[in-house]
């Protein structure tokens, strides 16, 4: 199981993912860290500010989009500085358009724009919605979280590879 793109409060988040870890005797999973949640306010962390204690204390995983479209380079920073490439997914949350360039796609069913490499949902009235996947891969991904990001290579690397891995009982 794994918890993502909620509004619930910090509170639940916190209480879902011991529950997860409870009933499975793993590390629960938290899907697109702060992508499809409420902003992280100062008054009320929300789902994001839960996760990241619970992934600071060893207790959660946390997956990262970093493509330089859904999470900004000094929030990458922040995630590897709090919780450690130990308890970071990065994820590329690709989408068919990665690596064609710029236009009309189908994410299942639903329309989506790629414009200047940025994946966003097509609404009824043919404006532009919300982010709607990435068109980076998880190479990219790397990429942007050593480079703007400032991430050491080597925990880029484990948090693409080992981490995620780990999540997995070998056959």
């Amino acid at each position: 199981p794994a918890v993502g793109h909620t509004d619930a409060d910090a509170a639940l988040v916190a209480a879902t993912l011991t529950t997860i870890a409870e009933a499975t005797g793993r590390l629960p999973l938290v899907t697109h860290l702060f992508n499809g949640m409420p902003p992280f306010h100062h008054r009320a962390g929300g789902p994001a500010a839960a996760a990241l204690s619970a992934a600071a204390r060893g207790e959660a995983i946390v997956e990262l989009i970093a493509d330089g479209v859904h999470v900004a380079p000094e929030n990458i920073r922040l995630v590897f500085d709090v919780a450690g490439p130990d308890h970071v997914i990065l994820v590329s949350d690709a989408m068919a358009a990665t690596g064609l360039g710029d236009g009309d796609y189908l994410l299942g069913e639903l329309a989506v724009v790629v414009d200047r490499g940025t994946a966003r949902l097509r609404t009824e009235d043919g404006s532009t919605g919300s982010i709607a996947g990435s068109t980076t891969t998880l190479g990219g991904c790397v990429d942007y979280a050593t480079g703007p990001g400032g991430i050491p290579r080597l925990d880029a690397l484990r948090a693409a590879t080992s981490t995620p891995a780990a999540l997995f009982p070998p056959l």
